[in-house]
């Protein structure tokens, strides 16, 4: 049971750390980064496009988070947070989730901003404490990654 205990802590940590960075958290340092593309407007066609393959991109994200399926959630962060992100405690910070929390889905989906290559997202999984609200997403090579780490 206490095995049990400090691996809820331990997933409940992370995902703290990762929820205070993808809510204010880095944003700065995001925003420097940005391509010149990323802060113009999309045309109502590519924005259509982009919004659906931005949804595709977190529904899939967040799925293999709760599967688990490692590869691909480190395959959906972006190159700043793949250089970031420790492989084994990535690893098991994915496996704690289906542990601790079973296999979620994506329940609600909104855009909160989007531009050419950068976007927030909101979306519900069905618990409240793991419903995410303003989750840092950018492009890069035209395929949308989560990009809500630590700065």
């Amino acid at each position: 049971m206490h095995t049990r205990t400090t691996s809820t802590t331990l997933v409940v940590t992370a995902i703290l750390a990762l929820a205070a960075c993808t809510t204010g958290g880095g944003t700065e340092n995001a925003d420097a980064t940005a391509s010149p593309s990323a802060s113009q407007p999309l045309e109502s066609q590519d924005k259509a496009s982009n919004a659906l393959a931005l949804e595709k991109a977190v529904r899939s994200y967040v799925t293999a988070l709760y599967q688990p399926d490692v590869a691909t959630a480190r395959g959906l962060l972006s190159q700043r947070c793949g250089a970031k992100a420790d492989k084994s405690l990535f690893s098991n910070i994915v496996e704690g989730y289906a542990a601790d929390f079973g296999h979620l889905s994506v329940k609600t989906f909104a855009i909160d901003q989007m531009t050419s290559g950068e976007a927030r997202v909101s979306y519900t999984v069905g618990l409240p404490n793991l419903d995410t609200t303003n989750e840092h997403w950018t492009r890069e090579s035209g395929k949308w990654l989560y990009d809500g780490c630590m700065t």
